[in-house]
């Protein structure tokens, strides 16, 4: 156990270095520092969990690990180094910058993580880690949209067009109907149920703000795309995810 936590030391303090050089006295950490940070305690939970599902020590170990990472993630990606509130610059191109390493490659850790611990029946870390890995997406398809129009600084404080607004909704929207495309291929409920929470927040973005928000054009696309979509959601979960079987015939 005390190994274990010398080495995540170890391996956290070499990324702070690698970030800010030889002087690592305390001060903000930066977006892709975060990233890697919680890359790092995600991956030491993932094989943990995969390789001693029933040792007691290691379980403890996991437990922190995790808990650390998803703790780092809410207040760190959430707020401290999110670069809407702190304003960080996002270097790069619109799709390849730091938002990959610091939102999608945890959200992806986050999802093996849940799918070894369902395997192990580590049920309470499985849904966590679910949710985490929900969330991660949407903060990196939301963040990424907002690169895309705003440019390296995205911070709060800059003027948002309506076309960036709509833009919300439809990636949201998109993301929704291609993890239920997924989730009925694959049989997968996580998947739906994280197609589910895409088309809500679509769903309540488009009655609360773009009815009142939008204009013209814009808000007509907007309700009739989610109107289609939500006739589409419909169609699918009757004819194939609540379909009743057919009886065999002689």
């Amino acid at each position: 156990m005390l190994s274990a936590a010398l080495g995540l030391a170890y391996l956290l303090l070499e990324t702070r270095v690698i970030f800010h050089g030889a002087d690592i006295s305390w001060e903000e950490p930066l977006l892709g520092e975060a990233g890697v940070e919680i890359c790092i305690l995600l991956v030491c939970a993932l094989v943990s969990t995969a390789l001693f599902p029933r040792v007691a020590p290691v379980v403890l170990a996991t437990n922190v690990f995790a808990g650390a990472a998803l703790v780092c993630g809410a207040l760190a990606l959430g707020v401290l180094v999110n670069p809407v509130v702190s304003g960080e610059p996002i270097g790069g191109s619109a799709f390849w910058n730091v938002l990959l390493l610091a939102y999608a490659a945890p959200a992806a850790l986050s999802a093996a993580l849940a799918n070894v611990a369902r395997r192990r029946s580590r049920l309470r870390l499985a849904q966590a880690s679910s949710i985490a890995a929900i969330l991660l997406v949407f903060g990196y398809a939301t963040l990424e949209t907002r690169r895309f129009f705003q440019g390296p600084v995205i911070g709060w404080d800059l003027p948002t067009s309506d076309t960036e607004y709509y833009a919300y909704s439809a990636v949201w929207l998109m993301l929704g109907l291609a993890l239920l495309a997924y989730g009925v291929w694959r049989m997968s409920k996580e998947a739906r149920l994280a197609s589910a929470f895409f088309v809500i927040v679509t769903t309540l973005k488009v009655f609360v703000f773009d009815l009142a928000g939008l204009e013209g054009a814009l808000r007509a696309l907007s309700f009739l795309g989610l109107g289609a979509a939500l006739i589409g959601v419909g169609l699918v979960y009757q004819r194939v995810v609540f379909a009743r079987p057919q009886p065999l015939t002689s």
